[in-house]
């Protein structure tokens, strides 16, 4: 047995380099998704293993999150990269970062011991993660956040680089998808979510592990418990999101800071500080849990009256060193002060007094109890009361009262728009609810009968709220939170009139997109739809999509994700084509200027859409005339235009396509002129680009924006006579952008190309 431990890392690395070889075996999906998964997310975990310390479970934790981290970090530094890295490239990469621990393992003969830290509790928890977790992760279609994240990670394996720090977000999300991507080769939503999904159930394990290092084994089972069945953690386990990781990096971080407050270890509180660095990698949310890392860092100062400055100094070094791999280029990007400005105006609410302090206590209240049951949030506030005020009178457990307190006192009296970033209180505060809970079953011991009763009442909570989730994030017959108003789960009680419309996410929606790229022939182009672009993009392959008159086909969705504004005049006057049906319902249908002779049905049910990135690149055309002219200092170029016509020929409107591509990102809204003249002006169309769909604080650096115009000629003027001047004004100061190198504000269009 001890020489089967011993060379038990033998044959993880050779399961790994296995796994690598066949990849490169063509095969159909899933085997390589599989193969993906197990190469990215299960061999580098029992590999790192070897090298960590603790106990099994500790180890275990402190292994998987590791080796996501390494991933991320390796992906991340690839990116920069010219073309980025290779299929070949990351299975060596992959076999590397397996391998190293292995080998040092074989050198040293390192072994793992059975410790019995997973327990049968434990396993009890471990089931109730993957029924929550796994069932019908693949049903949803991408939503509009999702759409965005595969977009851009489509775009940097296309040779985009700046996509990723336009994104106004940590690397995280886009660099674990495109990671798996590259290797796998295709994807599609479920394999997309996967990653996310396992570091969801990795975050709940910490969750257990960190309040067994507090409190306990029954405090951590509670806890354990608790977290998986909130709302906010299933559905972010269910989701192309970084809260996820947030949640397991940050939490991983408090166990390494608790350890080394125990210990005094200098490996504890340098993996405390790179896995705090891998959480501001997700997302900012992560800062929220350094209050609570520097209490345990330094209450073992404090006690010893003894700072090690050599730990200190490696801590900081480490993290600022992680951190600087994404943060210094993107500090040094120009996408950093729009950055910047979304979070203080979009999020914190700063106005021009610089005032920050908010009241969000009725929307945190109202996004909570939509994404959970009253009761159960009732029964969490109760016995967090009770553990707090447990914690305080006993002085232990300050740390969890931070990892609640700071998120929560931010959340509600700093952010003018939390939404879901709520999230962020729920692994201290269903800590301190066990805690709590635990404290009250101890004081009822002595009457056994009170404590049976508050058992049951306990486990009937429990139980309404698994219904709950259940029916709001896992069956999607009918999908809830479309319905809420008919379909919404009997017997809850709510104390609010209408849920949240903006910021939700995790619930399961479905209208066939997977199908209507193949609805739609090419003669039938360019598209309208009353779905948001993120998503359009992603189903329909950058097929051209326009916002004006000139469609050929409009999709039209009963219920889409985030609808848009459209023309329903026009649409109006249409036929309908398609209609794709799901779950017994009609959800989408697809319309043509042009009348069928049947309308064809088509069910969307348990169809798969698989993409390469190679599918997903953005149209680079430009205009049949070329002009490349630069307006603002550089803010935007001028790439080209079409025209619908020759003036030879009179007609009585004439359409001007300008294809417009942002440098930098705008700050302010423009206009586009577009004048006829001769020696006064004869007609105009000013308006936000798009046919006003699409400002110009909405583009990003290298997109490519086709903006049409048209113009109602006048009958009394010599055509050949006339000139056609195009250029942008600001709408409130009406100041025009200059064109660089020609020192004018508009520029003069040739009305009769060859």
């Amino acid at each position: 047995m001890t020489n089967l431990k011993r060379y038990l890392s033998l044959l993880i690395f050779e399961a790994g380099v296995a796994t690598a070889v066949y990849l490169y075996i063509p095969t159909q999906p899933p085997i390589p998704q599989f193969a993906t998964f197990l190469l990215l997310a299960i061999w580098p975990t029992f590999a790192w293993m070897f090298w960590t310390r603790g106990t099994a479970l500790t180890r275990f934790l402190t292994a998987a999150a590791f080796a996501l981290l390494l991933n991320l970090l390796f992906v991340l530094l690839f990116s920069y990269l010219p073309g980025f890295v290779s299929h070949t490239g990351l299975l060596l990469l992959q076999v590397i970062l397996i391998g190293l621990p292995c080998i040092a393992a074989l050198i040293k003969k390192r072994q793992i011991e059975w410790d019995g830290s997973f327990s049968w509790p434990l396993l009890l928890l471990i089931m109730l993660l993957l029924i929550t977790r796994l069932p019908h992760l693949g049903y949803s279609e991408f939503q509009g956040d999702e759409g965005v994240v595969m977009l851009r990670a489509a775009a940097i394996l296309n040779g985009d680089g700046d996509e990723l720090f336009i994104h106004q977000k940590g690397p995280v999300e886009i660099m674990m998808p495109m990671m798996f991507w590259q290797t796998a080769g295709a994807i599609n939503e479920l394999w997309a979510r996967s990653l996310f999904t396992w570091a969801n159930v990795l975050a709940v394990l910490a969750i257990y592990l960190l309040a067994r290092q507090w409190a306990g084994k029954r405090v951590a089972f509670l806890a354990g418990i608790f977290f998986v069945l909130v709302g906010f953690a299933l559905a972010f386990g269910r989701i192309v999101q970084y809260q996820s990781f947030v949640v397991l990096w940050g939490t991983m971080a408090l166990v390494h800071g608790t350890r080394y407050r125990e210990n005094g270890k200098t490996y504890d509180i340098t993996l405390a500080s790179a896995f705090l660095a891998g959480g501001l990698l997700s997302h900012y949310d992560a800062i929220l849990v350094l209050p609570a890392l520097l209490w345990l860092v330094g209450s073992r100062w404090w006690y010893r009256r003894q700072v090690r400055w050599r730990d200190m100094v490696t801590a900081v070094a480490v993290g600022t060193s992680l951190l600087a791999i994404f943060y210094i280029p993107f500090v040094t990007n120009q996408s950093f002060m729009r950055t910047i400005q979304y979070l203080l105006q979009g999020r914190l609410g700063v106005d021009e007094s610089g005032t920050v302090f908010s009241w969000s206590g009725v929307d945190i209240w109202r996004m909570v109890t939509f994404y959970n049951s009253t009761y159960f949030v009732v029964l969490l506030l109760l016995l967090l009361v009770w553990g707090i005020w447990q914690s305080v009178r006993q002085h232990r457990c300050a740390a969890a009262l931070l990892y609640f307190g700071t998120p929560l006192l931010f959340y509600m009296f700093v952010v003018a728009d939390p939404r879901t970033h709520v999230y962020t209180f729920f692994p201290g505060g269903v800590i301190l609810a066990a805690i709590g809970a635990e404290a009250f079953g101890r004081r009822l011991q002595h009457s056994k009968g009170v404590f049976r009763i508050a058992a049951v009442g306990l486990g009937l909570i429990l139980f309404a709220q698994g219904v709950y989730v259940t029916l709001m994030f896992i069956d999607h017959s009918p999908e809830r939170q479309r319905t809420w108003a008919e379909n919404r789960p009997p017997g809850f009680w709510v104390s609010w009139d209408e849920p949240p419309i903006y910021g939700l996410f995790g619930f399961p929606h479905q209208v066939g997109w997977r199908l209507v790229d193949d609805l739609i022939s090419p003669d039938n182009l360019p598209y309208g739809s009353n779905e948001e672009e993120e998503i359009t993009h992603w189903y329909m392959g950058y097929a051209p999509r326009s916002y004006c008159d000139d469609i050929n086909t409009f999709v039209l969705l009963e219920q889409p994700w985030d609808l848009m504004p459209y023309d329903t005049e026009q649409v109006g006057t249409m036929f309908v084509q398609d209609e794709v049906w799901v779950n017994g319902r009609l959800t989408l249908q697809t319309l043509t200027n042009q009348q069928a002779e049947t309308i064809t049905t088509h069910q969307a049910d348990g169809i798969q859409l698989w993409r390469t990135p190679q599918e997903l690149q953005p149209s680079t055309y430009s205009g049949s005339n070329a002009v490349d002219k630069t307006l603002g200092n550089n803010q935007v170029r001028l790439l080209g235009y079409d025209l619908n016509h020759n003036l030879a020929d009179a007609d009585e409107e004439l359409t001007v396509t300008l294809y417009w591509q942002a440098l930098q990102p705008f700050d302010q809204n423009y206009q586009v002129f577009v004048h006829l003249i001769d020696t006064d002006l004869r007609a105009q169309h000013d308006g936000a680009p798009q046919c006003d769909f699409n400002p110009t604080t909405h583009w990003e650096p290298g997109e490519i924006i086709p903006d049409t115009h048209t113009l109602r000629l006048p009958i009394d003027s010599d055509l050949q006579n006339l000139t056609l001047q195009v250029g942008m004004y600001n709408l409130i100061t009406q100041e025009r952008l200059q064109f660089d190198d020609i020192a004018t504000d508009s520029l003069v269009l040739d009305l009769t190309p060859d």
